[in-house]
């Protein structure tokens, strides 16, 4: 990767990392409690933005697509390891589906505020975690299926030469 490109991946990653810590602590501190549990699950989609930059810039992922297959190269400094390469490569794929499961759980959230709002004082305290166990759930079988079927194989490696 040319080097003007990775300083700016790693700069954007420095202030994805700087500004969300920074809303994080102001969902914490400064929404109003009018927004009930919602504060909480926008602060957990904060979380999870930290974490998918952590697993993003240690993947540093390249994307080719030849005839039906889709690779994803690993081009950080974990390139050099196939193995940790392979299972960060799994977690990035994991991590952007589940990017979009909790995008999908935000919005069942919001749904359920404004077409059904009897149905939010249900989602207070420990239950709002419920919201996110389908989630949680198939982020885990996303990077199951790719650490278990998408591994690197003699015939893959022959197909993409």
């Amino acid at each position: 990767m040319p080097t003007t490109l990775r300083y700016l991946q790693y700069t954007g990653f420095a202030l994805t990392e700087i500004f969300s810590l920074y809303l994080f602590i102001l969902i914490l501190t400064r929404a109003s409690s009018k927004i009930g549990t919602y504060k909480y699950l926008m602060a957990a989609f904060t979380l999870f933005s930290m974490a998918f930059g952590v697993v993003e810039v240690l993947t540093q992922p390249i994307m080719h697509i030849e005839g039906t297959s889709l690779i994803v190269f690993v081009d950080s400094f974990l390139r050099y390891d196939k193995v940790i390469g392979f299972h960060i490569a799994s977690l990035y794929c994991s991590s952007y589906g589940l990017c979009v499961l909790l995008l999908s759980t935000h919005f069942c959230y919001r749904y359920l505020a404004v077409c059904r709002p009897s149905t939010i004082q249900y989602l207070t305290g420990a239950r709002l975690t419920y919201m996110f166990i389908p989630a949680l759930f198939f982020g885990l079988v996303w990077f199951l299926t790719v650490e278990i079927c998408e591994a690197p194989t003699d015939f893959a490696s022959e197909y993409l030469k």
